[in-house]
C-alpha cells in the first residue's frame, strides 16, 4: 500500500542535493557516510530501518548547517534498508544495498 502521506506542514526534500549517502552498496565491513545540507538549520534527525521496518539507527537531533554521519556497517546484515532525513519542514529518504564482503583472495 505505501506508506501513510505527509502531513501538510512538511515538504519533501530535493534528495539529490541535500542528502548524499556513500558507498552504495555498501559492504557489512565497511563504513557508510551521510551527508546532509541544512541550509535553514532546522531540527533534524536522521533514521536507518531494514527491510523489515526495525529501527536500526537513530541520530540525535542536529541544527547545524553541514552534517556528516559515518556509520560502520560491520554488524549489518546483507539486504536492502531505507534511511529518511526528518526535519521540522523536510523530509526525504533513500535506499541502500548492503553486501556481503567476499573473502579476499590472499586468505
Amino acid at each position: 500500500m505505501g506508506e501513510a502521506p505527509l502531513s501538510t506542514n512538511k515538504i519533501y526534500v530535493n534528495e539529490a542535493a541535500s542528502l548524499h549517502i556513500s558507498p552504495n552498496p555498501v559492504y557489512t565491513d565497511n563504513t557508510l557516510s551521510i551527508r546532509y545540507y541544512n541550509g535553514d538549520r532546522q531540527t533534524s534527525y536522521i533514521e536507518i530501518t531494514n527491510s523489515f521496518g526495525q529501527l536500526i539507527y537513530q541520530s540525535e537531533e542536529f541544527t547545524s548547517q553541514v552534517v556528516l554521519h559515518t556509520l560502520s556497517t560491520e554488524q549489518w546484515k546483507p539486504g536492502f534498508y531505507v534511511v529518511r532525513l526528518i526535519a521540522d519542514k523536510a523530509f526525504a529518504k533513500r535506499v541502500i544495498r548492503v553486501k556481503r564482503q567476499l573473502p579476499s583472495a590472499s586468505q
